[in-house]
């Protein structure tokens, strides 16, 4: 009986809903609590841990082709992991093998999500999912309207003079990436449906007020991408609006340079003493030249170069696929990469616009990090990837879901 009521709930919407509410809501009350200086606050850790334990425990109870493949995968990969940091000069396990190993679990939870689903095609994904992940946007888009507008700590994206607002994700880098698949999948509704104009502008500004390098890069690329799509270069209201917009820019030209010049004081800080490739970086490009090439020489065998092994907190450089190197080696690096791209992000079964919107996504991962390895946005690439499907466009449309 509780084995048949564990299969049919992962074969429902129902799940997909209640698991982007848990984490959601997990994200919430971790920011709360850190602000309210309690001695723990890691829910969302916790609520993500139990549902790794749980998909392993389906896949036992439901043991599928897929699934085999999939924890033979994992298995090989927690091998290598641990081949890799007894490697790791000192040989022996050394004490960061506790916070690698988070960070392990961190790369590895997107699959899990694929454990508990027996695969991608399986995703129960239908119009409720999808509203409910609207709903998750709009709440997290009032905090940072309100954030903005009342200056209220708490829901900063960064400790200090540095401007960003983040809402109730407790890092940058995880409202980078929710707010590129948000203004994603917002674009393409506006593609299909004018209705979610002012939804797509709201998210627009939210983009802009997070504040992060590769948000905005990746709001400047979806743009360029929407311009093109929609031909706006063939209306007269498009050279109308940038005629007014040029107008008002330079009306307004002295504060509005007072304005950036504090906004991105610290970015303009960098610029200044160390180039404009170290600004976009943030010091990822001198990390790769110095840190990585410091740490191979002294830490690294033979044998590290297959598996990886590393003390990732100190070590990585967060240009994504090279840490997912670093982090597993060569060979191990490979199989994930070979398994990401094969049951996760498939260019194949993508719409020409998921094509080129996934692309920008990877690209600011690249560029940023913390793509790969954080388990708080998995759950929103799924989704993402799910919705771009060719075949799921299919079965929403076919539901009249104007989705």
């Amino acid at each position: 009986m509780i084995k048949q009521k564990l299969i049919s709930f992962t074969k429902s919407p129902k799940s997909l809903v209640a698991l982007l509410l848990i984490f959601f809501a997990g994200d919430v009350l971790v920011k709360l609590c850190v602000y309210a200086h309690f001695d723990f606050h890691n829910f969302s850790a916790i609520t993500r841990g139990l549902f790794f334990l749980l998909s392993i425990l389906i896949s036992f109870v439901s043991l599928t082709k897929f699934r085999k493949r999939m924890l033979l995968f994992l298995s090989i990969l927690t091998l290598l992991f641990f081949v890799g940091q007894y490697t790791f000069l000192p040989i022996g396990l050394e004490e960061h093998l506790f916070k690698n190993f988070i960070f392990h679990s961190r790369y590895l939870f997107i699959f899990s999500i694929l454990l508990f689903y027996d695969g991608l095609d399986a995703i129960p994904i239908n119009k409720s999912v999808l509203k409910t992940f609207e709903w998750i946007i709009v709440v997290n888009t009032l905090a940072i309207f309100g954030g903005f507008i009342l200056d209220i700590d708490m829901l900063s994206s960064y400790q200090g003079s540095r401007f960003g607002f983040n809402g109730f994700f407790i890092v940058p880098s995880i409202a980078t990436f929710f707010y590129a698949i948000s203004l994603s999948s917002q674009s393409f509704n506006l593609k299909k449906n004018n209705q979610y104009k002012l939804f797509f502008m709201a998210v627009l500004v939210a983009c802009l007020l997070v504040g992060t390098k590769a948000l905005l890069l990746f709001v400047a690329a979806t743009l360029a991408h929407l311009f093109l799509i929609h031909k706006m270069y063939l209306s007269k209201k498009f050279y109308i609006l940038l005629a007014a917009s040029g107008a008002l820019l330079f009306l307004f030209r002295e504060p509005l340079q007072a304005f950036l010049k504090k906004t991105f004081a610290v970015l303009l800080n960098v610029y200044q003493e160390s180039g404009f490739i170290t600004m976009v970086t943030s010091y990822r490009n001198i990390n790769l030249k110095t840190d990585l090439v410091n740490m191979a020489d002294a830490h690294w065998g033979f044998v590290n170069y297959l598996v990886g092994g590393t003390n990732f907190t100190k070590y990585r450089v967060e240009f994504d696929f090279i840490d997912v190197l670093l982090f597993f080696g060569i060979a191990g690096g490979g199989l994930y990469l070979v398994y990401y791209f094969r049951h996760i992000i498939r260019f194949s079964e993508l719409t020409r616009f998921g094509k080129i919107q996934i692309g920008f996504l990877l690209g600011i991962g690249f560029l940023s990090g913390t793509f790969f390895n954080n388990a708080p946005v998995a759950l929103y690439t799924i989704v993402l990837v799910t919705f771009f499907s060719i075949k799921n466009k299919k079965i929403l449309n076919s539901k009249n879901t104007n989705l």
